[in-house]
């Protein structure tokens, strides 16, 4: 029996950023890979779906322009030993992807508002309803719901990655070119992903003012006056005889 660690549709489902394309194309061919694994006990299988998955990944990174996946140099005990070695260089080059998605997420991302987040969902579910109830061929109308469902999952993270999203909406206005249909809140679907994308743009805008005004400087509070210096008190006489002062000996009656 011939397994196969990737299927066309896991192509077209991934993302369309070359990185996270690799790191899903990656995690969906380890996973099946494991899976197939656990059910058998022949080593002669096990063996060819590694040699599947290194290939694989090679291949992959070589098409996606991934640095970093090559084919392990050195000498190994075993087949084994070789694959472990490339296997742990490819969860290291996963390691960077998924990192650098984060560092960036702060800039390239936005948590949108529940109110936009609901508004969006129910422009994607129209244009859902425009690609499924097309003539077009149904090869680019399922191309074209996968792009929709990228779409439509991105928008459950925490932060919506809006660059990712620009490129799915390029895509997917690139597939439906000769589709015109009315849709609500807009005359086509040009102008409705051109909503969604502004929605968005409004919501990153009251992020970033919100982020300025609680990171501006705290006013400084005036410096204090000086207090005015206390008059001194005024020193009492000394006397060097009898508690009298020494200028009033004059005074004396006798």
């Amino acid at each position: 029996m011939s397994y196969s660690l990737l299927e066309f549709e896991d192509y077209d489902r991934a993302p369309a950023e070359p990185h996270r394309k690799f790191a899903m194309l990656e995690q969906t061919a380890r996973r099946r890979m494991n899976e197939i694994m656990e059910n058998t006990q022949s080593g002669d299988l096990s063996k060819e779906l590694r040699n599947q998955y290194t290939t694989l990944m090679i291949a992959s990174a070589r098409a996606l322009g991934i640095p970093g996946v090559i084919y392990p140099e050195g000498e190994y005990r075993s087949e084994w030993d070789e694959y472990q070695a490339f296997s742990i260089a490819v969860q290291g080059v996963v390691a960077q992807i998924m990192l650098n998605e984060r560092l960036v997420a702060g800039t390239h991302s936005v948590q949108l508002a529940t109110a936009t987040k609901a508004k969006i969902e129910g422009q994607i579910s129209i244009l859902r309803g425009l690609i499924e109830n097309s003539d077009m061929h149904a090869k680019r109308r399922k191309k074209l719901i996968a792009q929709l469902d990228e779409f439509a999952a991105e928008l459950n993270q925490p932060r919506l990655n809006y660059a990712a999203v620009a490129l799915v909406a390029t895509a997917f206005l690139a597939g439906i070119q000769g589709v015109t249909s009315t849709l609500a809140d807009a005359p086509n679907a040009y102008q409705t992903v051109g909503t969604i994308l502004k929605w968005i743009g409004q919501d990153k805008d009251a992020e970033e003012r919100e982020r300025d005004r609680l990171g501006a400087p705290s006013p400084m509070l005036p410096a204090p006056t000086s207090a005015p210096k206390p008059k001194a008190a005024p020193q009492p006489v000394r006397s060097s005889f009898g508690g009298f002062a020494d200028d009033l000996d004059d005074d004396v009656p006798f």
